[in-house]
């Protein structure tokens, strides 16, 4: 269960048939493209069943899928806000990989908007470069193709992950990865540069 916090209120309750095993991970990644992880909470009731909280801050505009829903569903995004949503993305991404770690799960519904800047969240999947257990999870639309098969499973995913909401947010239509491919090689350009003037040099 995810819970949002406001001014001491639990707020926005998300739940999930798991409880991440990633606490290390969440503590761990403090930036302010990463929604900042608060406390962890373990309840024992009567019946001495256990539910454990994962508390986060609280994202006052909702997750980007909802956001692109409600506001740009017969209008273009804007390329300003495109591109800001874009760099904050990769300053993100970036950040968590040179912690060692692997979102596994990148998609506008695990990107949340707060005044403005976007921040990664939802680490269900999310894995160190140690860990060698197998990935189990993740979203179809947005898998690399090593996730279709038995090549390593790495940083790549996340950057393959990072392009499908790219195209999503300029077209407003989930691509296929064969379809991606072939359609949107040279319109990605951008966000192949993107990448190297505001996350590599920075």
């Amino acid at each position: 269960i995810q819970a949002n916090v406001t001014n001491g209120q639990w707020t926005n309750f998300q739940f999930s048939f798991t409880y991440p095993p990633q606490l290390n991970a969440l503590r761990s990644l403090d930036h302010q493209n990463i929604v900042r992880f608060v406390e962890a909470i373990e309840v024992v009731d009567e019946f001495n069943c256990e539910t454990k909280y994962i508390v986060m801050d609280y994202c006052n505009q909702g997750d980007l899928q909802r956001y692109m829903k409600k506001n740009y569903v017969k209008k273009p995004l804007p390329a300003q806000k495109l591109i800001s949503f874009m760099i904050d993305l990769m300053r993100g991404v970036s950040f968590l990989h040179q912690q060692k770690y692997v979102h596994h799960d990148l998609k506008p519904a695990n990107l949340l908007l707060s005044n403005g800047s976007l921040l990664i969240a939802d680490f269900g999947f999310t894995t160190h470069e140690s860990d060698t257990s197998p990935i189990i999870g993740g979203t179809p639309a947005y898998l690399s193709p090593e996730h279709s098969s038995n090549e390593a499973k790495n940083y790549k995913g996340d950057v393959w992950a990072c392009g499908c909401i790219a195209f999503e947010l300029i077209t407003r239509t989930v691509q296929q990865k064969r379809k991606l491919c072939e359609a949107s090689g040279h319109n990605l350009q951008w966000f192949k540069d993107l990448w190297s003037v505001h996350v590599v040099q920075t």
